[in-house]
């Protein structure tokens, strides 16, 4: 059920990261305000500038790690509620 998470979160902003910084506005969206605030300030306005490989991945693998922490500590929370908070943004 994880694996959804851990696999296909990297790749979806691997993928959104050539959209003129819409990968670093999302995970600023998401959670990671302080370890992108410095990518945006360099790339505002016109999206010059590509996260790479690096970017993206770590983005994602830590918001996907930080959903899976989630759904481990509170069994309250449905599965289903990270997907669609997450992909609504996407």
């Amino acid at each position: 059920m994880y694996s959804a998470y851990i696999g296909g979160l990297p790749h979806a902003f691997n993928i959104i990261d050539g959209c003129n910084g819409f990968a670093g506005t999302v995970a600023v969206l998401v959670c990671l305000i302080g370890a992108t605030f410095g990518f945006l300030v360099w790339n505002y306005p016109h999206g010059n500038t590509f996260a790479g490989d690096g970017g993206p991945y770590v983005w994602g693998m830590v918001i996907a790690v930080a959903v899976v922490t989630l759904l481990q500590r509170h069994r309250v929370v449905s599965p289903r509620f990270p997907i669609l908070l997450i992909y609504c943004v996407l």
